[in-house]
């Protein structure tokens, strides 16, 4: 799959759950913790990107052999059988108005299907982010989803920052 971004930011998400409104006057320092709060009840999964770019995601259940420059771990709950990849202009036009439904009609066909239930995720970013030379990659992110079988309740997400963000 491949996903735009014009800000640097891109993730993966449950919009069935996804609480979306934040103020009809936000500033960046709002949307950001508003994502960690939605991160850490297990609805996205958001990192930086450090560049503009349409963005080649492989979704997979096992990781590729191909090594990973940086990966973090995440759980996400899925409750209407999808998990979609987002972008941040997406996320701030219905952070602003409260009826912006998700997913916008231009990032619509852009999920996987699951069953319903908790997910281990891992995000491998597969390219250096300050030496980045997109014509040596074939995918830019790879994700890999397995479903939670066992102790489902203890697996929550704990983020302090968006993954990967300097700012």
């Amino acid at each position: 799959m491949t996903i735009t971004d014009d800000s640097g930011f891109i993730g993966i998400v449950n919009f069935d759950q996804y609480q979306s409104f934040v103020a009809s006057k936000w500033d960046f320092e709002m949307i950001k913790e508003h994502i960690i709060g939605q991160s850490n009840l297990n609805r996205i999964l958001f990192w930086a990107t450090c560049h503009e770019e349409d963005w080649r995601v492989n979704i997979v259940d096992e990781a590729t052999d191909t090594a990973a420059f940086s990966e973090f771990r995440g759980f996400l709950e899925v409750s209407d059988r999808r998990l979609y990849l987002c972008n941040y202009e997406t996320l701030t036009m219905a952070a602003q108005f409260e009826d912006v439904k998700l997913p916008e009609a231009h990032l619509s066909d852009l999920y996987i299907e699951l069953k319903n239930g908790k997910y281990g995720l891992k995000i491998r970013q597969m390219y250096d982010p300050e030496n980045y030379q997109r014509e040596e990659l074939e995918v830019d992110f790879e994700i890999v989803i397995q479903e939670v079988k066992k102790n489902m309740e203890i697996y929550h997400n704990r983020f302090d920052q968006i993954p990967w963000c300097k700012w």
